[in-house]
């Protein structure tokens, strides 16, 4: 597991965050993974257009409730 992958904010738009993924998706296929999972922020939507031009797809909604809110 990966916990967090993060580019600077100076290197976005770089196309560093898309070399990131696709050598994750590389190494995964050598290890015999079927898939690949990420968790993203609902308003990160630079991110979530990044992540589909990269061969993700949106299969679901993450929900989560906090007594201390």
């Amino acid at each position: 597991m990966i916990a967090d992958l993060i580019a600077l904010p100076e290197r976005c738009g770089t196309g560093l965050g898309a070399k990131l993924l696709e050598h994750l998706q590389e190494q995964a296929g050598l290890r015999g993974c079927a898939q690949l999972h990420l968790d993203t922020g609902h308003t990160r939507h630079a991110a979530h257009k990044s992540y589909l031009r990269n061969g993700f797809d949106i299969i679901c909604r993450h929900m989560a409730w906090n007594p201390q809110r």
